[in-house]
C-alpha cells in the first residue's frame, strides 16, 4: 500500500474513535471502496499480469471474501461461485510465484465468505 501511497505507524494503537454521520468514512464511503477496488487491481495487474482480471472482478472478490461493500449491498450465490473461482485462480497464481510461503499454510481452501 505504501507503493501507491504516504504512510507511517502510529506511536499508540488506535483503540477507539467517534462515530456520527459526518465521518469521513461514512461520508466519502463510495469514493473509498471505488479506491480500494482499483488499488486491488493495479496491485493484481502488477503482481499477476497473466491473470486477466477486469476491475469489476476484483471489485467481486474484495465484496464476497472481505465484506468490503457499498452500502448494505447484498451477494448472491453466483457471485460467491464466481468468486471463489477467481479467488482459487490468484491462489494458485500466487502459489506458483511465491511458493514457499504458501508451504507454511496447510490450508488451500478458500477463505469463507464475510456476510454482514
Amino acid at each position: 500500500m505504501l507503493k501507491a501511497g504516504k504512510g507511517t505507524n502510529l506511536p499508540e494503537a488506535l483503540v477507539s474513535y467517534r462515530l456520527h454521520d459526518k465521518n469521513a468514512s461514512r461520508v466519502n464511503r463510495k469514493a473509498y471502496f471505488r479506491k480500494g477496488t482499483k488499488l486491488a487491481h493495479q496491485w493484481v495487474k502488477e503482481l499477476f499480469p497473466e491473470l486477466p482480471f477486469a476491475e469489476e472482478q476484483v471489485e467481486m472478490l474484495r465484496k464476497v471474501f472481505s465484506g468490503a461493500r457499498c452500502g448494505n449491498a447484498s451477494v448472491s450465490i453466483s457471485e460467491i461461485k464466481e468468486a471463489t473461482t477467481l479467488y482459487t485462480e490468484l491462489r494458485d497464481c500466487f502459489g506458483e510465484k511465491f511458493g514457499e510461503l504458501m508451504q507454511e499454510s496447510s490450508s488451500a481452501e478458500p477463505p469463507v465468505p464475510f456476510f454482514k
